[in-house]
């Protein structure tokens, strides 16, 4: 049971850990995409 438990709170924190670095690399993408639009537009 002792195990288990340390395996399910494991696999919540790479999956939290997976999810932050998806947002994080989304973010990047779009920030670099809106400042080359802005290099456009000017």
């Amino acid at each position: 049971m002792e195990t288990k438990c340390c395996d399910m709170i494991r696999d919540i924190f790479l999956n939290i850990h997976a999810l932050f670095g998806f947002i994080f690399a989304l973010y990047g993408f779009l920030k670099t995409k809106t400042n080359g639009f802005n290099c456009e537009l000017s």
